[in-house]
């Protein structure tokens, strides 16, 4: 067995799944797809976020862009999915109210 460590380029790396559940991952190559940026860590969440147990990503992209997500991903039964710009849900329901920052892109969670 050797000690060196195998790098893969930045676009294979983007790609990789890691430990996400399928849906996540189905959710992220979708918006890949369409052209957006997602991003899965960061520390600038609120206490007990998805995103510290690995189960949910922020895409960013144009208005239009994160509105066709939303309404695609609206019907998969996310736990999260928050763009003021189209609506915020939780649990499979809508909130009815705009979710604090969360105006320039769409989080969702699985």
């Amino acid at each position: 067995m050797s000690d060196t460590l195998e790098t893969i380029d930045r676009q294979r790396l983007a790609q990789v799944s890691g430990g996400f559940g399928p849906q996540l991952t189905s959710a992220m190559r979708l918006a890949r797809q369409m052209g957006l940026r997602v991003v899965t860590g960061g520390t600038n969440h609120v206490k007990g976020s998805y995103h510290f147990r690995g189960r949910a990503a922020d895409v960013y992209g144009s208005r239009a862009a994160l509105t066709r997500l939303y309404h695609r991903l609206s019907g998969s039964h996310p736990t999260e999915l928050f763009y003021n710009h189209a609506g915020t849900m939780k649990n499979g329901r809508a909130l009815g109210h705009p979710v604090k920052n969360h105006w320039n892109h769409l989080h969702v969670a699985y």
